[in-house]
């Protein structure tokens, strides 16, 4: 079977080249899953299940429609929402403002415990909510970006399809696959 790339016409080659060398009937299996998926992409057929098992209503894995549940959406909204407001510069002029204000103020209430404790209760209430907003945002576009990476590897012919999903190894793992493809391209 030989698979070739229309997009990416030098990686047709590379991918014609290996495929060559398996002509003996040794299939590596990439060849197998790179069929199996684009058959499965034409006939309408997806990979990507949009719901986690986490994200749906306990009441048998679904809710009424099979949707994520209301709650985790209105908090992916939310979190979206802050963690892009919250790296806009005028978030930190604000911030910046209001570290000012209460600089400025600390001679009215005589620099008093209370005065301190206003500061340091509300940055460490705003940095401790603050940690699992940005910590849910970051794990969303995580998955995006390796989703679309994987589908640009299923997608080229000479992409090693062995490197789905390593984000799931352990980092004794990745760190040999990396040495592994360090001398590959020395070679």
């Amino acid at each position: 079977m030989m698979l070739k790339n229309t997009r990416h016409p030098q990686a047709g080659s590379a991918a014609s080249e290996r495929n060559e060398n398996s002509a003996d009937g040794s299939d590596t299996g990439s060849d197998r899953r790179r069929s199996m998926f684009r058959a499965k992409r034409a006939s309408g057929s997806s990979n990507y299940d949009e719901r986690s098992a986490e994200d749906v209503k306990p009441d048998g894995g679904k809710g009424r429609q099979g949707r994520p549940s209301d709650w985790r959406r209105r908090f992916d909204r939310f979190a979206s929402y802050v963690t892009k407001h919250a790296g806009a510069p005028s978030t930190f002029v604000l911030a910046f403002v209001l570290v000012l204000v209460w600089g400025i103020s600390g001679p009215l209430f005589g620099f008093s415990e209370t005065w301190q404790l206003i500061i340091n209760t509300g940055t460490t209430i705003v940095t401790f909510l603050m940690v699992f907003l940005i910590q849910q945002s970051q794990n969303k576009d995580s998955k995006a970006v390796h989703l679309k990476l994987d589908e640009i590897i299923r997608s080229l012919d000479a992409a090693d399809d062995e490197l789905i999903d390593i984000e799931d190894l352990s980092d004794q793992q990745i760190r040999h696959l990396a040495s592994q493809m360090k001398r590959r391209d020395e070679s």
